[in-house]
């Protein structure tokens, strides 16, 4: 999937630089099915996205082909495509999800696709080989069925798998302004906060498995080896166990993750939380998505008990499983989308971070439409 950033000073403009490209593809592409064409395509979405200013007024149009390419021009050049322009760029929450091990497999089409995430999971697939004894790859591409029933090694995978989507969105310049994880995810959530280092999480992701379980001899702290080590929050972190944020005071050591794997999550709190940080996009870090209907529903509540007017966020997936045997759901499809509405909300993004790996060749493409406005001065 590619995202085409249009971008203009006025809802005019932006409609007439659709209508631009329409024209242009019109005249450069005229055999769709021709293999030089997903070239063109790719090259025309590399030129736009980093050759080009990016304006007040935009649009992002995700496509996987010439089709769906001209019905998403064709959406913005309409009175339909006309978007509300942000006034600041949007504050960014990242909230992870907890376990779903029916998702865990979509890391393959990642780790195959995108090289930030691969680099991520083989490095996790190297430390748990020598913690665990097993192949964390083996367990998410489904090679494992023995592993992959294991709950060590289903929040391992989810662990891992959410540190290499936090790698893939740093990756196309976006950083979380603050965060926050329900049950497992804390554990990813910390690790992008800064509080964890990737192989302590690997780490606690089992531990803290077999805490919840009541497995452990001695169930408490005690269980949580000391090379574990922990760190002040350099991102803002949002406790799942009290709903507030975690102020670099306070520890998050191995008493804290011991009592979090058997509290229950105050996740309404942690949404008043955010929505009191001024946060206005969230972005679900996890196998699938899972949150968003439920942040959706609490948060008209929280703005209701707020006196500066808390604005409802828009919520997006890193990737949502496929459902009914479609493709609207995949990985490419999802991060694109989300990618594409943080632009249009106003985000500045790494674009280059979309063509990692690839050599890209800028092109020309259609200019600027200049609205030539006539103005009458009185003598």
């Amino acid at each position: 999937m590619r995202v085409l950033p249009l971008s203009a000073k006025s809802n005019e403009a932006l409609q007439a630089l659709a209508g631009g490209y329409l024209s242009w593809l019109d005249e450069h592409v005229t055999n769709p099915s021709e293999k030089d064409s997903d070239g063109l395509l790719s090259d025309m979405a590399w030129t736009a996205a980093v050759g080009r200013s990016h304006l007040s007024h935009r649009a992002g149009i995700v496509y996987e082909d010439d089709q769906s390419l001209r019905k998403g021009l064709m959406s913005v050049a309409s009175a339909n495509g006309r978007l509300p322009v942000p006034e600041n760029a949007p504050k960014v929450a990242f909230v992870f999800n907890a376990e779903d091990s029916l998702g865990i497999e979509m890391g393959e089409e990642l780790y195959r696709s995108e090289p930030v995430v691969r680099a991520v999971l083989d490095r996790c697939d190297e430390l748990l080989q020598r913690e665990l004894g097993g192949s964390l790859l083996d367990v998410m591409f489904g090679r494992s069925k023995n592993l992959s029933d294991s709950g060590v090694w289903r929040s391992s995978a989810v662990f891992a798998l959410q540190c290499a989507q936090v790698a893939l969105w740093e990756s196309v310049g976006v950083s979380p302004d603050v965060v926050f994880g329900i049950n497992t995810g804390e554990l990813a959530a910390a690790y992008a906060a800064g509080v964890l280092k990737l192989e302590d999480g690997l780490v606690l992701a089992a531990r803290c498995t077999e805490l919840k379980d009541g497995n452990l001899e001695n169930g408490n702290a005690q269980a949580i080896p000391e090379r574990v080590s922990f760190a002040p929050p350099s991102t803002r972190m949002v406790s799942g166990v009290t709903g507030l944020q975690v102020s670099p005071e306070i520890s998050m050591d191995a008493a804290y993750w011991t009592r979090q794997a058997r509290s229950p999550v105050a996740f309404g709190k942690c949404v008043a939380t955010i929505a009191k940080m001024g946060v206005t996009a969230v972005v679900e870090v996890g196998p699938d998505m899972l949150l968003r209907s439920k942040i959706l529903s609490d948060w008209p509540k929280v703005a209701q008990q707020t006196t500066n007017g808390v604005q409802v966020p828009i919520v997006l997936a890193s990737f949502k499983r496929p459902r009914n045997g479609s493709s609207d759901g995949s990985t490419g499809s999802s991060f694109s989308q989300s990618v594409a509405r943080l632009y249009e909300a106003g985000l500045n993004l790494n674009f280059s971070g979309l063509f990692a790996g690839e050599k890209r060749s800028r092109i020309s493409l259609p200019s600027y439409p200049f609205q030539r406005d006539h103005y009458w001065f009185k003598t």
